[in-house]
C-alpha cells in the first residue's frame, strides 16, 4: 500500500511502490487521505466542498496517469482523518504487509506543524508519526535536495 498526495516526494513514493508491486507481483493499493492541505481555501467558505472534491478528482486522475499497471493489479481509494491513522487503518483493513510513503521536505514538515498548532494538536510529520506508531513495515522514499 502507498500513501499519496500532491507533493513531489509522494509521486516518487508512488513510482517506487509501482515498481515494487511489479517485481513482487502483488496488488498495489494507492490511498490518498483527504485533509486540510488538499484545499488552500477557508473551510467555512461556500466553495470549500466543491474545491476539495475537484482537488480529490484531480489527484485520482494523476494517479491513473502515473500507475502503469494493469487495472486488476492495483486500486485507488481515498480516506479521511489524520493521515497516519487513516493509512494505518486502511493497511489493517487490507491486511497489507508494507506501507510506502514519501519523506516530506523540511518546508512541508514546518507547514504541517504550524497547521497542527492552529488546529490545537501537535506532532511530527505524518511520515515520522507513521514510522513511530505503525506495527507494519514502512518504506520511506527519501526526497532529493533539488526537489525541496
Amino acid at each position: 500500500m502507498v500513501g499519496f498526495d500532491d507533493h513531489v516526494t509522494s509521486r516518487r513514493a508512488l513510482l517506487q511502490a509501482v515498481d515494487l508491486a511489479e517485481r513482487l507481483q502483488v496488488h498495489l493499493r494507492v490511498v490518498h487521505v483527504l485533509d486540510a492541505e488538499d484545499v488552500p481555501v477557508d473551510p467555512d467558505s461556500s466553495q470549500w466542498d466543491a474545491e476539495r472534491q475537484r482537488h480529490a478528482e484531480q489527484l485520482a486522475r494523476d494517479v491513473h496517469e502515473l500507475v502503469r499497471l494493469p487495472d486488476r493489479a492495483w486500486s485507488y481509494a481515498s480516506a479521511t482523518g489524520e493521515v497516519w491513522k487513516a493509512l494505518t487503518r486502511e493497511a489493517h483493513d487490507l491486511d497489507a504487509w508494507l506501507i510506502v510513503i514519501g519523506q516530506h521536505t523540511h518546508a512541508h514538515t514546518v507547514a504541517t506543524a504550524v497547521g497542527r498548532l492552529l488546529r490545537g494538536s501537535w506532532g511530527g510529520s505524518a511520515t515520522d508519526t507513521l514510522v513511530h506508531h505503525s506495527r507494519l513495515s514502512v518504506l520511506v522514499v527519501p526526497h532529493h535536495d533539488d526537489e525541496a
